[in-house]
């Protein structure tokens, strides 16, 4: 017993973080389904945004979706694996409405960082629509006045493909 060097108790240290809080906003709206981008743009930006979790060291990370509103899937964490889980789970038509509100999503996004802190505060954005009436420009500003850094990534090609409708069972009838 006395090799192994057995310990009792337990202590708290202070730790500095340098890492960024990154939180992720993906569109869920029905139109993620095209397949112009394969397997469709909703499964491609998943794969995307698990790759880019696998990169990150010391960085929280936190996973929002949104369509016609937004949600928190996964507050910012250290914990890479609970953000891939919650990830894996995202489909798209999960949000009761439907649409594309970039806005709201901006505005939740926001609203998921802590407010005393001014810097190291990012939001990626993958949607592959416009915003219906949710003033995105708006929202932008109000979250750069609170510190937060937004980049966009686009989903899709220019020529587009029309949006497929899936049954229960997850074949496409049109």
């Amino acid at each position: 017993i006395a090799i192994a060097m057995p310990q009792i108790g337990a202590r708290l240290t202070m730790s500095k973080r340098y890492g960024v809080d990154i939180l992720i906003a993906i569109d869920v709206s029905s139109s993620m389904l095209a397949q112009d981008i394969k397997p469709s743009r909703l499964e491609k930006a998943k794969l995307e945004i698990s790759s880019f979790i696998d990169k990150l060291k010391g960085d929280r990370v936190g996973i929002l979706t949104f369509a016609g509103d937004s949600f928190m899937q996964c507050p910012a964490t250290l914990d890479y694996g609970a953000a891939k889980m919650f990830l894996s789970i995202i489909e798209a038509g999960m949000m009761p409405k439907p649409g594309t509100a970039i806005g709201d999503a901006i505005r939740t996004a926001a609203k998921g960082f802590s407010k005393k802190d001014r810097k190291n505060k990012v939001v990626i954005l993958l949607t592959d629509g416009e915003d219906h009436g949710a003033n995105p420009i708006e929202a932008a500003n109000e979250a750069k006045k609170e510190g937060v850094i937004i980049y966009t990534i686009g989903i899709g090609t220019r020529k587009g493909e029309p949006i497929p409708v899936i049954d229960d069972s997850g074949k496409v009838i049109g």
